[in-house]
């Protein structure tokens, strides 16, 4: 059995091997180097042979195509009789047996991992649907108490639905009637209008009318004042001058009457003296006067 991708890669330089892209071929080739020097392929081997130290490509990928290695040995292993292995040259089918012990081992620690992987797929996976039943039962109960409030809500809503359509019957009725209103009032304004134009020339004729007859008559007053205010003056002037008149015959009557007085006077210090000189008289002639 012949190992033409161990050939090839066997006459690559490191470097070329670096800048390569990570191929397939690189895969199995670096698999049947390990194998030949006695070491069992593994993906951090196979990076590391591949990066000549450092390790090189993804890991997926490695495994990827390390996982088709083993298989087409696996293949080509057991598509060999046990008589041909054995009649091959004993370096050749020590190898043979090794690659083949390390392909059932590998094979069986790949069903092992499988079978874990999967077990522990399955417990992750009913733990998930515990948290995603127990999540469906809280959404369950929440969308059960959801719709109850959404059922009330509905209800509310219709009937603020009927009272909102009731008010706005009514108010399409008094828009309506409003609207009528609106309209009488506007033709009552434009005949008011009317009116008020008519009213305005009305009032404008009789404030004319008024002006010019205030105007007269404070033309006429004013004449009226000036004749009154002449006429109360000459009156004035005649009071002024019967005053001094009266005062002057005031004062004549005055010393008239202080000459009276004096004469009575003169007259009664008389008749003192005379009464003084005449006897006295009976008391009759007293009585009788």
């Amino acid at each position: 059995m012949s190992t033409p991708s161990a050939g090839a890669s066997a006459t690559e330089s490191p470097a070329a091997r670096r800048s390569a892209p990570l191929t397939r071929e690189a895969v199995f080739a670096a698999a049947w180097a390990l194998t030949k020097a006695g070491s069992r392929p593994t993906i951090e081997r196979i990076r590391l042979y591949l990066g000549n130290g450092t390790p090189r490509g993804s890991p997926n990928t490695v495994n990827t195509y390390l996982t088709q290695w083993w298989e087409e040995l696996a293949v080509r292993v057991a598509g060999e009789s046990v008589e041909a292995i054995h009649g091959l040259p004993p370096s050749v089918s020590g190898t043979l047996e090794t690659l083949w012990n390390q392909a059932l081992v590998a094979a069986r620690e790949k069903w092992l991992d499988e079978l874990a992987d999967r077990e522990r797929t399955i417990v992750e996976r009913a733990r998930t649907l515990e948290e995603q039943t127990r999540e469906l039962t809280a959404r369950e109960q929440a969308l059960a108490a959801r719709a109850s409030a959404l059922e009330a809500a509905l209800a509310l809503a219709r009937e603020q639905l009927t009272a909102a359509n009731q008010r706005a019957e009514t108010l399409e009725a008094t828009e309506v009637r409003r609207t009528g209103e609106i309209a009488a009032l506007q033709e009552h304004c434009r005949s008011s209008d009317a009116e008020i134009r008519d009213l305005q020339r009305q009032f404008e004729a009789e404030r004319t009318e008024l002006a010019r007859r205030f105007n007269a008559e404070r033309a006429d007053l004013a004449s009226r004042s000036d004749a009154a205010a002449a006429r109360l003056l000459r009156a004035l002037d005649q009071a002024r001058e019967l005053a001094r008149e009266r005062a002057q015959e005031a004062k004549r009557a005055t010393a008239e009457a202080r000459a009276a007085i004096q004469h009575r006077d003169r007259l009664q210090r008389e008749l003192a003296k005379e009464r003084a000189k005449r006897p006295a008289r009976p008391a009759r002639r007293r009585a009788v006067r």
